[in-house]
C-alpha cells in the first residue's frame, strides 16, 4: 500500500479511506457501490464521490468487458501509484503504476471526457463545491430520511411556536385576555388564506413536475428497450455492438450521472461519451432487406427519443423553486406563526395547543414543499429502476 494514497495532500478523506480498503481486499472482489455500503459505515452519496476522486487521481480505472454469456460486467483495476499523476502535475515522474485487477459488476466506464469532468470539479476546489454546500435543504434531504427530516422540522416549528407564546404572555400579560382577538383573527384570517392558495399552488406544480419527471426517465428507458428489441433482428455482431453501447449508456445513467442529479450537479457530459457510441453503433449497420430496414427505422427513431427524454431528465434535474415562490412559501411561515402568538386564550394549555397545530400544519407542508421541489433527492426521488428492468435487466448482474 502506497503512502501517496495515504498522504494524499488534495483528496478527500473518504476517497482515500476507499482508496486503502479497496487494495485490501483480495482479486476479484465486487467493489460496487451497494457491496461497499455493506463493509463500510458510509453512504452512496459519498462513496460515490469518493470512487469519482479516486479515478479522477488515477488510483483507480474502469473498463466495461463483455464475457462470452453475453453479460457485460466492469473490471476495476486499483493503482498503488496515480496513473494520472503524469496528466495533472506534467513537472512529476511518478513510479510506474503496480497494477492489481479487481472486478466489479455494478461500476461502469464514465469514459475519457466523464472523467477530464471530474478532475475539473475536484481542482475547482472549495469555491465550486461551496455552491453545491450552500443548498442546506438538498443536504438534509440525501443524509436524513423523510421521516426523521419532519420530526426536526415540524418539531422545530412546534417548539418555536410553543417557545414565542410562552414568551409573548410573559412580555405582554394583557394578550390572555383576548382584547386583541378581533383584529388578530382577522389578520390571520387574511394572511392564512393568501398563504393557503399560494402553498396549494406551489404543492400541486410539484407534485405535477415530480409526476413528469417519473414520465420522462420511464419514456427513456422504454425507449432504451425497444432499441435493443429492434436490435434483435441485426446480425449477430451488429447486434452486440448495439447492446454493449446501451449497456454501457444505462451504466453511465445510474452510476454517474444519477449520482450528480442527486446531489444538484446535473451534467450533460456525463453520458455524452455514451450517447455518441450509441448513434454510432446504429449507423455503423446497413440494413438489407425490407425487414432490417423496417426494424432499423424503429431503433432510430427510438434512439431519437432517447436524446431528447435525456435533455428533458437532466433539464428537470436543473429545475428548481423560483426564488420568489421560495421567498413567499417559507417566508410566509415565518409571518403567520408569530401572529398566532398574539391570539389570546385565558387557558394556557388551549393557548398552546392552538399555535402548536399552527406550527405543525406549516412545518409539514414546507417538509412537502422541501421533498417535492428536489425530484432526485430524498426519499421521494425518482427511481433509477426503470433503467434495469424489462429488455435492460441484461446489462445488469
Amino acid at each position: 500500500m502506497s503512502n501517496d494514497l495515504i498522504q494524499h495532500p488534495e483528496m478527500s478523506a473518504v476517497a482515500r479511506i476507499l482508496g486503502i480498503y479497496i487494495q485490501s481486499l483480495p482479486a476479484g472482489t465486487p467493489i460496487g457501490i451497494k457491496d461497499l455500503v455493506k463493509q463500510l459505515p458510509l453512504g452512496e452519496t459519498s462513496i460515490a464521490n469518493g470512487l469519482r476522486e479516486l479515478v479522477a487521481f488515477g488510483y483507480l480505472e474502469r473498463s466495461l468487458e463483455s464475457l462470452p454469456g453475453g453479460r457485460i460486467v466492469t473490471r476495476t483495476v486499483s493503482f498503488n501509484h496515480p496513473r494520472a499523476a503524469a496528466v495533472s502535475r506534467p513537472n512529476r515522474s511518478p513510479a510506474p503504476p503496480t497494477r492489481d485487477p479487481r472486478t466489479s459488476t455494478k461500476h461502469p466506464r464514465a469514459g475519457r471526457r466523464a472523467r477530464a469532468t471530474a478532475r475539473a470539479d475536484l481542482r475547482a476546489g472549495p469555491s465550486r463545491r461551496a455552491v453545491v454546500e450552500r443548498d442546506v435543504i438538498l443536504w438534509l434531504l440525501n443524509h436524513l430520511s423523510t421521516f426523521l427530516l419532519g420530526v426536526v422540522l415540524v418539531g422545530g416549528f412546534v417548539a418555536l411556536a410553543i417557545g414565542g407564546s410562552l414568551a409573548a404572555r410573559r412580555r405582554f400579560p394583557h394578550l390572555a385576555g383576548g382584547e386583541h382577538n378581533e383584529m388578530v383573527g382577522v389578520a390571520l384570517g387574511m394572511f392564512g388564506a393568501i398563504y393557503g392558495i399560494i402553498l396549494a399552488f406551489v404543492v400541486v406544480t410539484l407534485w405535477t413536475q415530480l409526476e413528469n419527471t417519473q414520465t420522462i426517465v420511464a419514456s427513456e428507458a422504454t425507449d432504451l428497450a425497444l432499441v435493443v428489441r429492434s436490435a434483435e433482428v441485426f446480425p449477430p455482431a451488429e447486434r452486440a455492438r448495439v447492446d454493449r453501447a446501451v449497456g454501457e449508456y444505462v451504466h453511465a445513467v445510474v452510476e454517474v450521472q444519477w449520482p450528480l442529479m442527486r446531489e444538484g450537479r446535473p451534467s450533460y457530459e456525463a453520458t455524452a461519451d455514451q450517447t455518441h457510441a450509441l448513434y454510432t453503433a446504429l449507423q455503423a449497420y446497413e440494413p438489407v432487406g425490407a425487414r432490417s430496414e423496417t426494424f432499423y427505422g424503429e431503433a432510430a427513431g427510438r434512439l431519437n427519443d432517447v436524446a431528447a427524454q435525456r435533455r428533458a431528465r437532466v433539464t428537470m434535474a436543473e429545475t428548481s423553486l423560483p426564488i420568489l415562490l421560495q421567498v413567499l412559501v417559507y417566508g410566509g411561515a415565518f409571518v403567520i406563526l408569530p401572529l398566532t402568538f398574539l391570539f389570546g386564550l385565558r387557558s394556557l394549555k388551549m393557548q398552546l395547543l392552538f399555535v402548536s397545530a399552527v406550527a405543525g400544519l406549516i412545518g409539514f407542508s414546507l417538509l412537502l414543499v422541501m421533498a417535492l421541489d428536489r425530484p432526485f433527492a430524498g426519499d421521494l426521488s425518482v427511481s433509477p429502476a426503470p433503467y434495469k428492468e424489462a429488455a435492460l435487466a441484461q446489462f445488469w448482474p
